[in-house]
């Protein structure tokens, strides 16, 4: 896994009668009145570029060639409404299961990898430490230099992780290609 957010630490960090009222105006907020305008804006590959920038820590992998793969989809037909309907299910606390329920459940080994300068869905934040608490199988791994998209940023990084890992699984050594 890659930068896993729990869905409920909105809820988490509200007191309980709170969640209804921030849920609403978060319904008004994702309104397709209001949506819509705001997607024709950020579907922008100039707009795009700036939260590419963001995601990413390593600047030299926001490419044009990045843009251009990520501007792209939004102008396809039904992408406002997709961006609608994500935007609104992303504000709900009914987006899925906490990972405090979830992890628990889980009896398979677990690796998740997380940018230490993920600015999306920072450490710090997410707090995916306590994940830990909730299910021994989690090996956590923080990369240093790598934002929200290791994966992307630092892929040799991220691959050698996940071969290390499936080898400790296994007991076994298998090697890149």
């Amino acid at each position: 896994m890659l930068s896993l957010p729990d869905p409920a630490a909105l809820a988490d960090l509200l007191a309980g009668w709170m969640v209804p009222p921030v849920e609403f105006i978060q319904s008004l907020v994702a309104s397709p009145i209001i949506l819509r305008p705001i997607f024709y804006l950020v579907r922008q590959p100039s707009v795009i570029s700036r939260w590419v920038k963001l995601a990413y820590h390593n600047q030299d992998s926001v490419t044009e060639e990045l843009i251009h793969i990520l501007s792209t989809p939004p102008q396809d037909r039904g992408a406002a409404r997709a961006f609608i309907i994500l935007f609104q299910i992303m504000g709900s606390s009914k987006l899925g299961p906490s990972v405090r329920s979830l992890f628990p459940q889980v009896q398979v080994p677990i690796l998740l990898l997380w940018g230490k300068q993920d600015r999306l869905i920072p450490l710090k934040l997410a707090k995916p430490h306590l994940y830990l608490k909730y299910n021994p199988h989690i090996k956590l791994v923080e990369l240093e230099g790598a934002g929200h998209c290791p994966h992307d940023e630092c892929p040799e990084r991220v691959n050698r992780e996940i071969f290390d890992w499936i080898n400790s699984c296994l007991g076994e050594t298998l090697t890149l290609p």
